[in-house]
């Protein structure tokens, strides 16, 4: 069977890139529509939804990085809330100055993650309980806080330019290539990785287990703090719900990520994923869709993600299995 081998090499292109290729075709799909020809690809669209997607990439990575671990932190959302809190109270309340109110918001959000980790490698609590009352926690402090209204007042220039084009944009891409060199090019990241693909092999060649466990959940906690903080400069103001609605979202695109470039989570991946809900979701909206659509495409999106990717591999394993024969 000599094209067992160009098969199997096929499949394995077709696993890698095929979110890459739906992303593409979506773009296509909706630059031709009769519906949404003249407005999907202007200027004016393109950087709405690109300006946009700087709060859903850093929740979705915050999702990831324990993900890789096989580990879920479901508190990214009130995280995220939190820092917006604090950075808009630590401006407008107590006058603050913009860059240490920053500091302080991104510090604590780090601190959270650190203790959530603590909790699910040291105490061994489970990752999906530890989150989900440490979220509880949070929403209910800063609710208690804010008694449910936006935290408004006025805010320095300089710190707005933070939520104004292009700069959103560059925060992510840079975020996510600085992400992308230490998961997939430093040794403290090739340890995560290991932890996520055999925690007892890991622990088996020296690998700290509990210490990578716990550095997922801190990078967590820096990235949902610092989407909070570019929140908080796109809208002017602090709020509790600025988080929670990202988290399922969040989880789409890096389920979606999963099934590219390589198996399991990743950062390019997670990214193309947020872009792909990000256009389809805008395509849809122009071509006057209700907004409720956007709930359905990310659960569609991610079913058939999960299930694709689950057939390619069980057909490019037979494929690699044919080749030896």
């Amino acid at each position: 069977m000599s094209s067992s081998p160009e098969r199997g090499q096929l499949l394995d292109w077709m696993e890698r890139y095929a979110l890459v290729v739906a992303l593409i075709v979506t773009v296509v799909v909706f630059a031709l529509l009769p519906a949404t020809q003249s407005t999907f690809l202007t200027t004016a669209n393109l950087k709405f939804v690109l300006n946009n997607q700087t709060l859903p990439v850093l929740v979705a990575l915050a999702v990831m990085v324990p993900l890789v671990c096989h580990e879920f932190d479901l508190s990214v959302g009130s995280v995220a809330a939190l820092s917006s809190v604090v950075a808009a109270a630590a401006i407008t309340r107590f006058g603050l100055p913009w860059s240490v109110a920053v500091l302080i918001a991104i510090a604590i959000s780090a601190t959270i993650g650190l203790c959530t980790g603590v909790l699910v490698a040291r105490a061994g609590i489970n990752s999906l309980v530890a989150t989900l009352g440490v979220s509880s926690i949070i929403i209910g402090v800063l609710t208690w806080y804010t008694k449910g209204q936006s935290v408004l007042g006025g805010f320095p220039r300089a710190f707005l330019r933070i939520g104004e084009w292009p700069t959103p944009l560059i925060v992510f891409v840079v975020i996510a290539a600085v992400l992308w060199y230490a998961m997939e090019q430093t040794p403290a990241g090739r340890r995560i990785y290991a932890v996520g693909s055999n925690r007892e092999a890991a622990r088996l060649v020296g690998v700290g287990v509990q210490r990578s466990i716990i550095t997922t959940f801190v990078l967590s906690g820096t990235l949902a703090g610092t989407a909070g903080v570019v929140s908080v400069a796109r809208n002017s103001a602090g709020s509790v719900s600025v988080g929670p609605a990202l988290v399922l979202p969040a989880l789409a695109a890096a389920f979606l990520g999963a099934t590219a470039f390589r198996r399991g989570f990743n950062v390019p991946g997670t990214v193309v994923g947020v872009l792909l809900v990000a256009f389809t979701v805008s395509g849809f909206t122009l071509a006057g869709i209700d907004p409720w659509v956007k709930d359905v495409i990310n659960g569609v999106m991610l079913l058939v993600a999960v299930a694709a990717a689950a057939a390619l591999r069980r057909q490019t394993g037979k494929a690699r299995g044919d080749s030896l024969m």
